[in-house]
């Protein structure tokens, strides 16, 4: 049981050390990653923000099972293992697991990085648990219409939002409906289905948990930015169902003069989100898509085989710092 835990330890221990790395990249990269895709289409945008805001999560995860690469290639081409000729530090192997629950240094390193994390992260969370509460009523309280497409909110508070992550549905109130003109709502609720067909509230709390140990100011511009661009593409493909931008922009304006509030975690709202700056790019020309056609597919088949090929100097390194941290 204690060589379990032990491993278990430098598991976790492995990847605090490649979330703090991704945590790094990302807050040095994010001021000029919002700079350079405001000139760029919106969907285009949004993924690229995603990525990056999900990167401290994705390169610890990742990296951490590129560091266990080597022990398992050993495994399975049935080759030596190193570990036995280097005994003085802890080993990333998948058959020869620690001898002990782990070392008091290593479970110090990850209780403090617990604890600050989840200091950081104390407000969001609290927020996250009252909104959660609150759109569970709201959910209740609303009744279905039409073909499930959208849920009917019984009460004179402007309300339209995707509310829900994994499967989210969209609820409009009485008094939004009312407050819109027939063509206006028509053109809110393509926008609100697309946030939720997006699933864009999950990917916004998965980017705030991910981004948690960047500084508050990068977090707070990347993560708006993120918001920013889920909204703009929402807006481009109401405009496309309806057939008409100006029209969209219309509703926008129609929904703020009914005072609608912020969106809360948990859903995707046709809220106040920056709306001046969505009526002006509504009423602009389309953003034309990047000149060169990004091949994604080829760059994650190319960083994928780097990561192989420094798998093993990886696999040494980590092991060195987990020396150190679980001593």
């Amino acid at each position: 049981m204690g060589s379990i835990v032990g491993a278990g330890q430098l598991v976790l221990l492995t990847f605090l050390l490649f979330f703090a790395i991704g945590s790094a990249a990302c807050a040095v990269a994010a001021p000029g990653a919002v700079r350079r895709v405001a000139s760029l289409p919106p969907r285009v945008a949004a993924g690229r923000l995603r990525a990056l805001a999900l990167l401290p999560v994705t390169a610890g995860g990742a990296m951490t099972l590129v560091a266990f690469v080597p022990s398992i290639a050993a495994s399975i081409l049935a080759i030596e293992h190193h570990c036995e000729s280097h005994l003085g530090h802890p080993h990333l192997c998948v058959v020869h697991l620690p001898a002990s629950a782990g070392g008091l240094a290593g479970w110090i390193v990850l209780g403090v990085a617990a604890l600050s994390l989840g200091f950081r992260a104390r407000s969001g969370l609290k927020e996250l648990v009252r909104a959660r509460a609150l759109l569970a009523g709201l959910t209740a309280a609303s009744l279905p219409e039409g073909p499930s497409r959208w849920r009917r909110l019984p009460t004179s508070e402007p309300v339209c939002a995707a509310i829900g992550w994994l499967r989210p549905a969209v609820l409009v109130s009485d008094g939004f409906r009312a407050g819109l003109s027939c063509s206006a709502f028509d053109a809110a609720l393509a926008h609100e289905l697309e946030h939720a067909r997006r699933r864009d509230a999950w990917w916004q709390v998965l980017a705030r948990a991910s981004t948690v140990a960047l500084p508050a100011s990068v977090r707070r511009e990347l993560l708006s930015s993120l918001a920013f661009a889920a909204e703009r593409t929402c807006d481009e493909v109401a405009a496309h169902h309806v057939g008409d931008r100006l029209l969209v922009a219309e509703a926008i304006l129609q929904a703020q003069r009914l005072g609608l509030a912020a969106p809360a975690p948990g859903c995707a709202a046709f809220g106040p989100l920056r709306w001046e700056q969505r009526v002006r790019a509504l009423l602009a020309a389309p953003t034309p898509p990047p000149v060169r056609w990004a091949r994604w597919d080829l760059a994650a088949l190319a960083l994928g085989l780097l990561c192989l090929v420094l798998a093993g100097p990886l696999h040494h390194a980590a092991e060195s710092v987990l020396a150190i941290l679980s001593a």
